[in-house]
């Protein structure tokens, strides 16, 4: 999620309640504890909030209490603002934001790191998509993105071994499986032949294979139209094994 779609729904509210959702966009969307007056103006103006180039954020940080502090003091001569615990409630409240489930808050952390690492464009979106999902204490959505992301990124490392190698190992698993020439024609061979030709391609060992494999299963069971509901620790297991394996 943009920032643009994030302020979409306040684009013309209160100058506080979009100056507090930029603290929290970029505190939880982007990882950044804290921004300045003239870092939280940018971003305003960047998304074409209306009338943000004429804003004194300044004076609207400083008659924002008890929503924000800076109590890391001055960055290259500017004071730095955070939002308090009663800042993040509010802006949940105005957003209409899902509290985050405690369980989850380092998931949220490591994906968020992990996101602005990973190069492949659609890769990262999923990932992001997860991170939103897990805010909103949507794990099986969660479950499901990460997924995508992670076997993208499988993907695009089984294509760097060569198609050759790639393709011979998907046909050891599935004689009849579609030959794969682009990241594209994956669509056509299941994550499970995929995942056991790994090993013979050189992008995963069994050990790591199997890992996958049991994580694939968790997958299916989030991404079907079943009763199925994940608790935190299977959400934490899976994150935690999936990032372990495949972005580390």
């Amino acid at each position: 999620m943009t920032l643009v779609e994030f302020l979409y729904p306040i684009r013309i509210g209160k100058q506080r309640d979009l100056v507090l959702a930029v603290l929290y966009y970029f505190k939880h969307l982007k990882g950044q504890g804290g921004m300045t007056a003239a870092e939280i103006k940018k971003a305003l103006v960047q998304s074409k909030i209306p009338k943000a180039k004429a804003m004194n954020v300044n004076a609207v940080l400083n008659n924002a209490a008890p929503y924000v502090h800076n109590p890391t003091g001055k960055a290259s001569g500017a004071f730095v603002f955070e939002l308090t615990d009663s800042g993040e409630k509010y802006v949940r409240s105005v957003m209409d934001v899902p509290a985050p489930t405690p369980g989850v808050q380092q998931e949220v952390a490591t994906l968020q790191n992990l996101a602005g690492k990973v190069k492949d464009e659609t890769a990262r979106g999923f990932i992001d998509e997860a991170v939103l999902c897990l805010q909103a204490n949507a794990l099986r959505a969660a479950i499901v993105f990460l997924w995508s992301g992670a076997i993208r990124t499988l993907h695009e490392e089984a294509l760097g071994q060569g198609v050759k190698s790639l393709n011979d190992g998907l046909t050891k698993q599935d004689p009849k499986t579609r030959e794969v020439k682009k990241i594209e024609d994956f669509s056509w061979v299941k994550d499970r032949t995929f995942l056991d030709a790994c090993p013979d391609i050189g992008v995963l060992d069994k050990g790591e294979k199997d890992m996958m494999v049991q994580a694939l299963d968790l997958r299916n069971k989030c991404g079907h139209p079943t009763k199925y509901r994940p608790g935190v620790n299977k959400a934490r297991s899976f994150i935690e094994d999936v990032v372990g394996i495949v972005f580390t």
